[in-house]
């Protein structure tokens, strides 16, 4: 499926918003994700350098919008609803961010255009699929194009 392209630890959280650090595997890619319907974000990149991708879905495919390049120190702002995947860059020997959301991420989204579905995962399972099926909110298949 997809590999944990980072170690991810919660700093804080209140409730009402949630602090994240984040470090990224050299050259990682996580899976394309949003952070749901109401959550929005920064994420300010520390050390190293990441690619954003940013994509579009319209219940039947996956298509991709734009490419970013960020380096630290930056911030990246995180819309509710953004549907995005990052990937540290192979140059850097250490990415590190810090991921802000407010309000907390209830759950996320992690679309999977080869399985054509869309897999719900709680807000601590990180932007890839579980190997745990159990730990799978609900799955949501794509419709037929």
């Amino acid at each position: 499926m997809f590999e944990q392209a980072y170690g991810r630890l919660v700093c804080f959280a209140d409730g009402q918003r949630e602090i994240i650090a984040m470090q990224w595997k050299q050259g990682a890619t996580c899976a394309v994700h949003d952070h749901g319907a109401t959550a929005s974000g920064r994420v300010h990149l520390v050390v190293g350098a990441l690619v954003e991708e940013r994509f579009s879905f319209d219940g039947q495919r996956l298509c991709h919008t734009t490419t970013l390049h960020h380096v630290a120190p930056c911030t990246i702002e995180v819309p509710p609803g953004l549907i995005h995947r990052m990937t540290a860059s192979p140059d850097a020997t250490l990415t590190l961010s810090i991921h802000h959301y407010e309000p907390c991420i209830a759950s996320m989204r992690i679309y999977d255009p080869e399985g054509r579905r869309t897999v719900i995962v709680p807000d601590d399972c990180g932007a890839w699929i579980p190997e745990d099926a159990a730990a799978i909110v609900a799955i949501e298949p794509w419709s037929a194009p």
